[in-house]
């Protein structure tokens, strides 16, 4: 250890500090080409699979496009089901009205 009243105190504190971040960048560098290295490989690993579990956990990874299909899909059904839904309950009203309008008439007409 370089003693307080040394000379070369400060230059060696600033050099120190300059290795150190120096250190934390190359360790930065480095895990961030580890990262890209293995998004690549697991790109590959994909291939045109929907999906496949990572691991032997129960993770799973999807493709993005696969999610917009599901979605899509899953609204083309939605509405569907939701038209079907109102088209039956306008034709029940429809009926209950011409129900109604013949009963009316009839008891009109006896009347």
């Amino acid at each position: 250890m370089t003693p307080k009243d040394h000379q070369d105190r400060l230059q060696l504190q600033i050099a120190l500090t300059e290795l150190d971040t120096l250190t934390h960048r190359l360790n930065d560098t480095k895990r961030d080409s580890e990262n890209r290295l293995e998004a690549k490989r697991l790109l590959s690993v994909i291939g045109s699979r929907p999906s496949f579990k990572v691991d032997h956990q129960d993770v799973y990874m999807v493709r993005h496009d696969d999610v917009i299909e599901v979605v899509r899909i899953f609204i083309y059904i939605i509405t569907t089901l939701f038209y079907l839904w109102l088209t039956y309950v306008i034709g029940q009203a429809i009926y209950i009205f011409i129900l109604w309008f013949l009963l009316l008439s009839f008891f009109f007409f006896l009347a």
